[in-house]
């Protein structure tokens, strides 16, 4: 379970960096309780606090049921419709990726560099 990013180097389930986590698993209510309770004892302990704001679940081919449960498991917005979202500022995409979709990163790296 989770994202394959290159063939031969195993998927990756989760990332954590500073104050940005990517947590990936079965679209379930019971796997959401699951991370809920982990996110909850992480909370606890650190003393972080979720920004409801800024959290967002992401399914595909799940039941409309299934994805409702997870979002109200959570109180987190969700879609079950999406090409990519962005994780530390870089894209996550839904498909295979191909060069195209580097482009905007890379334009904005150039202005970047050119300023």
């Amino acid at each position: 379970m989770g994202l394959n990013i290159v063939r031969g180097v195993n998927n990756i389930n989760h990332a954590l960096f500073t104050d940005d986590s990517l947590l990936l698993g079965a679209a379930s209510v019971s796997s959401a309780k699951s991370f809920k309770e982990v996110v909850k004892d992480y909370c606890e302990e650190s003393g972080s606090k979720l920004n409801k704001g800024k959290c967002h679940i992401y399914c595909w081919n799940t039941p409309a049921s299934t994805l409702q449960g997870i979002s109200s498991c959570f109180g987190f917005a969700a879609s079950s419709s999406w090409s990519s979202f962005k994780y530390l500022g870089l894209p996550i995409f839904l498909h295979r990726v191909v060069n195209r979709d580097w482009l905007p990163l890379l334009e904005k790296f150039e202005s970047k560099i050119h300023s």
